[in-house]
């Protein structure tokens, strides 16, 4: 079992990864979570999310990820400083 920081939502959970031969990226992506990392993810951002700023910037092309993280971390009154940086501030 290995314990991921899921980014939108701010909390710790436990993923289930018994199989050797199956990678954690895997498991996460089994689960509905987009790992950060491939090799040893410790945040993953849920594929709702990401479904989320798909249609979002389809509607708004001027849409950027730092926007969307930023209003995620409004959201969930997480200062962005505190959080994971997604590119330049």
């Amino acid at each position: 079992m290995t314990d991921i920081l899921i980014a939108t939502q701010n909390k710790h959970i436990p993923i289930l990864h018994s199989d050797a031969k199956t990678t954690l990226a895997s498991a996460l992506v089994r689960q509905g979570l987009m790992p950060c990392s491939p090799l040893v993810p410790s945040v993953a951002i849920t594929i709702d999310v990401m479904e989320l700023y798909r249609v979002a910037n389809l509607r708004s092309p001027h849409l950027s990820i730092q926007a969307f993280v930023k209003t995620l971390c409004d959201l969930h009154g997480v200062s962005q400083a505190n959080s994971y940086s997604f590119g330049s501030h």
